[in-house]
């Protein structure tokens, strides 16, 4: 799963010195509503 983050962040030119934070992130607080919501509309978006 990690790693599909990490290829979607790149994909997307994120910035490679966040990206370890941004992992860090989605592992520790997936389950809280509005970072869920973010990714969903991340995810949205992106496949536009």
């Amino acid at each position: 799963m990690a790693m599909l983050v990490i290829i979607e962040l790149l994909t997307v030119r994120f910035a490679t010195d966040d990206i370890e934070s941004v992992v860090n992130l989605l592992r520790r607080f997936y389950w809280v509503s509005y970072i869920t919501n973010a990714v969903g509309a991340w995810t949205e978006v992106s496949s536009l």
